[in-house]
């Protein structure tokens, strides 16, 4: 299983995910981290910051197991008093992703097109449901 938060952030920011058999945090474990980096060359000032997908590889469970999946805000209190964290959308999928994705990567890109190749822009909340390729996957509007 996989876990993807599309988020956005104003500074760098840390979120630890955690699974487990309830809600409780104390009967979770870690299963995985995620930094959030503030991208300023996306920041014009007048558009909104988009939003980045970050997904985390969860570890094998059996089948007929509830699962719950929590996520933490672990980033220290800033020193210049600012820290924002806005998540657009938090799935979890079987797709076939390799641990963290993140769109730093080299050879990544955020543009989003059809299945036929045409590019839709950037920002998968603006997509109607549906199937689309991102960085060379397919992925799923809901």
């Amino acid at each position: 299983y996989y876990v993807t938060v599309s988020g956005r952030v104003y500074s760098e920011e840390n979120v630890v995910i955690t699974t487990g058999p309830t809600n409780e945090t104390a009967k979770q474990e870690e299963a995985g981290r995620l930094t959030m980096d503030y991208d300023a060359s996306t920041d014009d000032g007048v558009s909104p910051i988009p939003f980045s997908d970050y997904t985390v590889t969860l570890k094998p469970i059996a089948k007929d197991v509830t699962l719950c999946v929590g996520l933490h805000l672990v980033t220290p209190y800033p020193t210049n008093d600012y820290s924002m964290l806005q998540i657009g959308s938090i799935s979890i999928s079987t797709d076939e992703y390799a641990g963290i994705v993140d769109r730093r990567d080299a050879g990544t890109t955020d543009k989003i097109y059809n299945l036929e190749g045409v590019y839709l822009g950037n920002d998968m909340l603006r997509l109607p449901k549906g199937i689309y390729i991102r960085n060379g996957r397919k992925i799923i509007a809901r």
